[in-house]
Order: structure tokens, then C-alpha cells, then sequence
């Protein structure tokens, strides 16, 4: 790979010391000079000295460059392979034209790989070249060829995967995936089809590619794939529809009431992509007892929070629903005066709420944490509504000495920067 003469400190055993050798020789060369040193050193044991060797030639993003680092997508040590992969991306279009040759390599994995590498790069008009790799004689590269021809937007090639579909079994559900992607018309029927595959693998890929069509008449065909699927089958599901539901096209139909168990039963799930897609529904669906039950997983996970907080916002009832669920123990003290805080914080309370938010805040602020204590506080001071005069005298004299000289502190800060009258 190098031909020139390198400096001794490059094969010092001390990793600083080709570190500084290696910062040295790239910064005082050519980069005729350093792309091949730079190439070596992707490999080095130190992760320092990779991330630099790495940076420089990303700086250079040139053909040559790429050409330097392509080899190394053979290399037998996995981290090699996918340094090499991650720093051909971030050079983007130079690399297509340096990764070719290993499309048509002897070794499979370096064809699988450099056919993943392309999928990820500016590589349309290379998408014949991949194409020819659909019958290659190693199964991976020819699913990581329907998989490159699906990220590419290779629509031409619809009709090969669909006649695909019927002779391979095996590559079913990532050519359903490709016509999801595609969101090709003349695909719907195959699509449909496969909902009712006896393999749930392509039951599942099949619900997944019609997600991505914004039709209404998927949600029709969703509908009917979850009245029969299996409860463990439902989550996943239940995820396609409500993203098939998103993305179609206005006016949108109500979700249908018969749906509310089941989003409500996917809020148990531990996933919580899972979690987020049943909130997403389920605001389509609100009333209060169905924001009960939300709230009811509410402090689990800061995304989720997020998920319910913005669901349930701007209904009329939401500070009821968290104060009821804080009183009957289904939601957190903490939580429960987070998600107040929040709706006050965004003016989500009408002002005769505001009195009941202060209430609910002071009648249970000595069981807060520190930090929601704070919050509440610096609310109160904030808002300069009598209904939080309260909240800020029961900081002046809290047990803890962090809270009274915080409150103290805020509340000089309040008189001194605004019309703050306690």
C-alpha cells in the first residue's frame, strides 16, 4: 500500500507517540503522500489514531482517496470493514466509482458489503450494475442487492422484483419492503396478497410496505390483517397502521373505536417505539378515561413523556386527568407535578385552572424531589399570579437548606429583572 520511506515514530508500540508522528506526517505532506499512510492507519489499534486517519481522508473526499480506502471493506476484521464503510459514505459520490470493482469481486462478503456501502451513497446511476447481482449465486448479495435497489429508488425494477416474488421465496420479505418503498401502484395486489401469507415474516413485511403507501385503502386492509392477527402479531401491526394513518392523505376517516383496546393493551409493550405509535393513536381517540389510562405509564421513559404530554395538551381536562391520577396513586407525585408544571409552562390552563394547578402544586410539595420543587418555583415566580404566592413561601421555608436558598435567591433575581411584587 505505501511505498515511501515513513518516519520510525509511525511503528512506535506507544499509541501517543504515532498519534503526534502520524498529526505530523499528515499535516507536512502531499496528499498524493498521505493518502496511502492515512489508508494504513484505519487500521491501527488505537481508536485515536483511527478517528484521524480517518477525519484526514475525509477532508481530502476525493476519488483517490476512496480508491485508498476500498480494500479495506475485505479486510478480515470486521471493525476495519466498517470503518472503511462509514468514512466511503462521508466522502459520498467519489467513492461510487471506487467501490465497483468489489461488486463483481470474487468474495461474496466483499460483494455483499461494497453493494451495502453503495445503498448508502448519491449511487442512482449505478443501480443497472447492482441489478445484475439479482441473480447472483450467494443469497446475501442478492438480498443486499433488493435492499440497495429499494434505498436507490430503483422504480424500473418493480416488475423483476414482482416476478421475483413468486420464484424465491426466501427474498419475499425484502422485496416487499423494495415495492413499499417504491410505493408502486401495480404492487397493491401483491401486497395484499401476502397479508395473508402462512409465513409471518412476509405477513408482517407486507403490512410494513403498505404503511408506506398514503392511501386510504390501506387502512382498510390493516384493519382487517389486525382483526386477524395473534396477540403477539398486534403490536407491530397496530405500528403500520398508525404510521399507513399519518401519512394518508386528507380528510382523514376517524380511527374506529374498536381500536382503543388494542392501543391501549400496546402501551404494555416494552418497546417503546411501540409505546409512542399507541400514544399517536390513542390521541386520536381521547376522552378522559382513555388519558387515565395514558397517564398511567407516564414517567417511564423522557420520549414518552413527551409522546403523552403532547396527546393530551390541549384537552380541556388534562390537569384534571394528572390530578386525579396523582390522588389515586395510578401517576407519581413527581410525575404528576411535571406534567402540571409542563401545561402551565406551554399556557395550556385557562386561567380559572391556574388556582388549582397552584393548590395542587402546594398541597403536595413537601413529597417532591429537589428538582420539581425548583421547577415549581421558578414557575410560580414566572407567572406572578397571586394563586403561587404560596408555592414560593413554602420554598422559603423548606426543610432543605438548597430549596429555601434557592427560592431565596430566584426571588431576588424576580424583584431585581421584572415588576415581580410578592
Amino acid at each position: 500500500m505505501m511505498s515511501q520511506v515513513l518516519p520510525e515514530a509511525l511503528q512506535h508500540p506507544d499509541p501517543a507517540v504515532r498519534l503526534d508522528a502520524l498529526t505530523e506526517f499528515l499535516a507536512s505532506h502531499s496528499e498524493e503522500e498521505t493518502i496511502p499512510v492515512a489508508a494504513h492507519f484505519l487500521q491501527d489499534p488505537d481508536p485515536g489514531i483511527r478517528e484521524a486517519a480517518a477525519e484526514h481522508l475525509i477532508a481530502i473526499g476525493t476519488e483517490a482517496a476512496a480508491r485508498a480506502i476500498a480494500p479495506l471493506i475485505q479486510h478480515n476484521e470486521l471493525p476495519v470493514r466498517n470503518l472503511a464503510g462509514e468514512v466511503l459514505v462521508r466522502i459520498g459520490r467519489p467513492a461510487v466509482p471506487a467501490l465497483l470493482p468489489y461488486v463483481d469481486t470474487d468474495n461474496a462478503d466483499a460483494r455483499k458489503f461494497a453493494i451495502d456501502v453503495l445503498a448508502q451513497l448519491p449511487a442512482t446511476d449505478v443501480v443497472d450494475h447492482i441489478a445484475a447481482h439479482l441473480d447472483d449465486p450467494d443469497p446475501n448479495v442478492r438480498l443486499a442487492a433488493i435492499d440497495a435497489l429499494a434505498a436507490l429508488g430503483a422504480t424500473k425494477y418493480a416488475p423483476v422484483l414482482r416476478e421475483r416474488y413468486q420464484f424465491y421465496p426466501a427474498e419475499r420479505p425484502h422485496i416487499l419492503a423494495a415495492l413499499g418503498a417504491f410505493r408502486d401502484m401495480q404492487s397493491l395486489p401483491l401486497i395484499e396478497a401476502a397479508l395473508n401469507d402462512p409465513d409471518p415474516v412476509v405477513q408482517y413485511a407486507a403490512a410494513e410496505a403498505l404503511s408506506r403507501y398514503p392511501l386510504p385503502e390501506v387502512l382498510h386492509l390493516l384493519l382487517q390483517q389486525l382483526e386477524q392477527a395473534t396477540p403477539e402479531a398486534r403490536p407491530l401491526i397496530l405500528h403500520n397502521l398508525i404510521e399507513a394513518y399519518e401519512a394518508a392523505s386528507e380528510p382523514l376517516p376517524p380511527l374506529p373505536e374498536k381500536l382503543r383496546p388494542y392501543l391501549l393493551e400496546m402501551l404494555q409493550e416494552p418497546d417503546l417505539n411501540f409505546k409512542k405509535a399507541a400514544v399517536r393513536g390513542l390521541r386520536h381517540l381521547l376522552d378522559v378515561p382513555t388519558m387515565e389510562a395514558m397517564l398511567e405509564h407516564a414517567g417511564q421513559h423522557d420520549e414518552l413523556d413527551l409522546a403523552l404530554f403532547e396527546a393530551i395538551s390541549t384537552h380541556p381536562e388534562a390537569f384534571a386527568c394528572v390530578a386525579r391520577c396523582a390522588e389515586t396513586g395510578r401517576m407519581s407525585l413527581d410525575t404528576a407535578a411535571g406534567f402540571a408544571i409542563a401545561l402551565l409552562t406551554h399556557g395550556c390552563l385557562g386561567d380559572l385552572q391556574l388556582p388549582q394547578a397552584a393548590q395542587f402544586l402546594q398541597a403536595h410539595f413537601e413529597s417532591l424531589d429537589a428538582e420539581t420543587k425548583m421547577a415549581a418555583i421558578t414557575l410560580g415566580l414566572q407567572l406572578q399570579h397571586p394563586a403561587f404566592l404560596g408555592l414560593v413561601q413554602q420554598g422559603l421555608q423548606d426543610p432543605d437548606p438548597a430549596i429555601r436558598h434557592y427560592t431565596d435567591d430566584a426571588l431576588c433575581t424576580a424583584r431585581r429583572s421584572s415588576a415581580y411584587q410578592p
